[in-house]
């Protein structure tokens, strides 16, 4: 068959024929690699098994840690990178059909590329943030994964970059926060941190599970819970977490400016938290 593409009719169908492109049909994880160390590296590989496992994508049983692990350090170093970097693995279904696939065998693609800071960095300047109102998140089996169809994210990441903002919180269908454009919100409200259930269909995040873990092994005053749009308004101080760029501070909200001293804190204390785990 001939088909148009990139500019000129083509014969191959090797791009044409991957269900990640036509339907958005898989997932992928994004690790931070700082110092050497692959961060929460079995964190990830966890999240990326429960998650094929979800979406029915077959788990060769070869593909355990130790597989995983093998590959990424070969690719560090054919790829030179010895200190900081990121790492992005994404698997697809196999194979051809429409909605319903031919087979449930998985497609491995593994990126690694370095990264010019050599560890987590604090945002002196902080967020400016706002709300998304071109999409919503609902709440399904696909809600906590990080699917191959980002549409909610693309489409978030434009509609803050037309209203001059870096990051943009996205509600559910029952008006809840689920997450941002990038990554997991937080909000601090009388010395209580909070960040929105996994019921509220924010992505599971890695980093956001390892904060929590820390928070509460320092005694802080952690909630799992719904938050609106009113209470990030009413909050006074917010943060935005990814497993790539850490904790970044939200400095304003429409007219509405916040403090970072408690997440600055918090940010210090989570460096400090990687160093030890390291030794």
């Amino acid at each position: 068959m001939i088909f148009y593409l990139k500019g000129s009719f083509q014969t191959s169908q090797h791009i044409t024929d991957s269900r990640a492109f036509r339907y958005g049909d898989g997932l992928f994880e994004s690790i931070r690699i700082i110092r050497s160390e692959i961060l929460f590296f079995h964190d990830h590989i966890q999240r990326l098994i429960s998650g094929m496992q979800a979406l029915k994508i077959q788990v060769p049983q070869e593909w355990d840690h130790h597989f995983f692990y093998h590959i990424i350090c070969e690719l560090m170093a054919k790829n030179s990178i010895s200190a900081s970097g990121r790492i992005r693995i994404q698997v697809w279904r196999k194979g051809s059909g429409r909605y319903t696939p031919v087979s449930n065998e998985p497609e491995l693609l593994i990126e690694v590329q370095s990264m010019d800071e050599p560890e987590f960095v604090w945002l002196d300047k902080g967020l400016r943030v706002d709300i998304a109102k071109s999409v919503h998140k609902v709440y399904d089996i696909t809600s906590n994964i990080k699917t191959c169809s980002s549409l909610t994210y693309v489409l978030a990441s434009i509609e803050a970059a037309e209203m001059g903002c870096d990051e943009l919180l996205i509600e559910n269908a029952y008006g809840k926060i689920a997450d941002t454009c990038s990554g997991n919100i937080f909000i601090i409200q009388k010395g209580k941190i909070i960040t929105p259930s996994l019921r509220d269909a924010p992505v599971a995040g890695v980093f956001r599970s390892n904060l929590l873990e820390m928070l509460r092994h320092e005694k802080f005053s952690v909630a799992e819970e719904s938050i609106t749009w009113e209470d990030v308004l009413l909050a006074d101080e917010a943060f935005i977490t990814n497993a790539t760029r850490g904790i970044r501070p939200v400095a304003e909200c429409r007219t509405k400016t916040y403090s970072t001293s408690i997440t600055k804190m918090i940010f210090e204390r989570f460096n400090e938290f990687l160093a030890e785990a390291e030794q």
